[in-house]
């Protein structure tokens, strides 16, 4: 018996949140920079990720792309509050 693919679930922000929402669509060689980008952030580690946080990584690589000392801030602060943990 053959399987169906489930469609893919949408999920629509709500009131407030509306303005707050960034959409990140990612290519495969984006994909490849993003795997690189979160090998080097955790020690050489390779490291499986949901699409949410393949987004964020996304998101940091366009950070660091255009604003690079605000990417070392927020990046060291991140790994500072990880330390701690």
């Amino acid at each position: 018996m053959p399987s169906k693919a489930k469609t893919p679930r949408v999920y629509s922000p709500r009131g407030e949140a509306v303005n707050e929402v960034i959409y990140v669509s990612v290519t495969a060689t984006e994909k490849s920079a993003i795997k690189a980008f979160a090998r080097t952030t955790t020690g050489d580690r390779e490291i499986t990720t949901s699409f949410a946080s393949r987004s964020l990584i996304a998101v940091a690589l366009a950070l660091r792309a255009r604003d690079v000392k605000t990417f070392e801030r927020l990046h060291a602060t991140l790994a500072e509050d990880a330390s701690c943990s």
